[in-house]
């Protein structure tokens, strides 16, 4: 049962800093992993001076608004207000991960995902968005359910990484405690604490403690062993360290479409907790890749499991198809993830056969489209919305193309 509701919240988010990637850029990464019913939408919010006085209403909890918020580019549950992984116009990306600590449970407070939207929006480098989160995080702490289907679940605590095109943080929670380490090099983070006693920023609570490893004295591995996200995390971590220096886009899609080395044949679930996640208890539900560059910003985003799918190209500055935040709790064919989800689950069905023909449809398309991305860094915000716009399309009429030819085979 402990290993069932730990595997129910499997994230993995990855990030390679200059030292770490093939052009000195900043490359993020994460894998949202959810319930198996929970669909993403893909949004973008805009920009907005706010009136004095303005307040805001988070998932559970309400805040003074802030006089400006950056527009913001993320994968949000349907139900949700937060975001799973975002990107804003500045260049900062972050993503979150559920982790277990020893601090009481608060019933009502902020989420992990009311968080990472609260850092896009008001945090113009990493470093900023870290300071409004810990600041939120002191005062309000964490709480309320993280799960549309069981309003009574514990909330649990968040760890993140975030990054701009010039650095990376990545940062721990234990209710309103906090500590936070800046990355060199490439790093990665799972569903387990990470941080040890090698931080450089800590709450007032944290730093007056002597001796203080994070990991080893606030992490709750009694009621939570947290083993899937430690051999996750432990997976990622030498994937990264074998391109260290030489990380490119394409490779921080590998690895979130990593299956922990087995064979294609294999079916999901038959080779433990892996990256990219599949039906079972939880589910890889959307993921992201930002290229952070000083020429410009790319978010790259799949829907559902990525090793099923196709990365496409996303930018702030441009709109995203509306199609792209349709679906609830239920099947609909207007909901491009649900498509992609019946997908996922007409290949379970024959793993040996159709799996290999999935992954295979898509190549040749997402070379392509990581070839055409490099133009589009300078374009303006009209014609990169016009390929986005393109992309999806094309996108929708090779799913349709998919359903039918699964379906003829069945």
């Amino acid at each position: 049962m402990l290993a069932s509701q730990e595997d129910l919240f499997g994230c993995d988010t990855l990030v390679a800093t200059a030292t770490g990637t093939a052009d000195r850029s900043v490359i993020f990464a994460k894998n949202s992993d959810r319930l198996p019913d929970e669909c993403q939408h893909l949004r973008v919010y805009p920009s907005r001076d706010w009136q004095k006085g303005a307040t805001l209403r988070c998932q559970y909890v309400s805040l003074p608004q802030v006089r400006h918020t950056y527009r913001v580019l993320g994968s949000q549950p349907f139900w949700l207000w937060g975001f799973e992984h975002g990107v804003n116009e500045r260049g900062v990306a972050i993503g979150n991960e559920a982790i277990w600590t020893t601090a009481p449970r608060q019933r009502v407070g902020l989420l992990g995902m009311d968080l990472i939207r609260l850092g896009l929006e008001r945090g113009g480098t990493a470093r900023e968005a870290l300071d409004v989160m810990t600041a939120l995080l002191e005062k309000h702490g964490q709480g309320g359910s993280p799960r549309h289907n069981d309003p009574k679940a514990a909330c649990y605590d968040s760890s993140f990484i975030l990054a701009d095109p010039g650095e990376a943080w990545v940062l721990e929670t234990s209710g309103r405690s906090w500590a936070a380490r800046r990355i060199q090099g490439v790093y990665s983070i799972s569903n387990r604490p990470c941080l040890g006693s090698d931080f450089d920023l800590a709450s007032a609570a944290l730093r007056g403690r002597k001796e203080l490893d994070f990991a080893r004295d606030l992490g709750d591995y009694t009621k939570y062993p947290q083993t899937s996200g430690q051999s996750r995390c432990k997976r990622s971590r030498q994937l990264l360290q074998d391109r260290a220096g030489h990380i490119g886009v394409a490779d921080m899609m590998t690895m979130l479409s990593d299956h922990g080395g087995a064979s294609d044949a294999k079916k999901p679930g038959a080779f433990g907790p892996t990256l990219c996640a599949h039906p079972g208890t939880g589910q890889t539900a959307a993921s992201m890749v930002a290229h952070l560059h000083k020429d410009g910003i790319i978010a790259w985003c799949s829907f559902v499991t990525p090793c099923i799918g196709i990365f496409l190209p996303f930018f702030v500055d441009a709109s995203v198809p509306e199609v792209l935040a349709q679906g609830a709790a239920t099947f609909t064919a207007a909901s491009p993830w649900w498509r992609v989800k019946r997908l996922l689950d007409h290949a379970a069905e024959s793993w040996g056969e159709l799996f290999p023909r999935l992954r295979a449809h898509w190549q040749d398309w997402q070379q392509a489209l990581l070839r055409e991305a490099a133009k589009y860094h300078k374009e303006s915000c009209d014609h990169k919305s016009i390929w986005v716009s393109r992309n999806v399309t094309k996108w929708l009429t090779e799913i349709a193309a998919l359903e039918r030819a699964f379906s003829q085979s069945r």
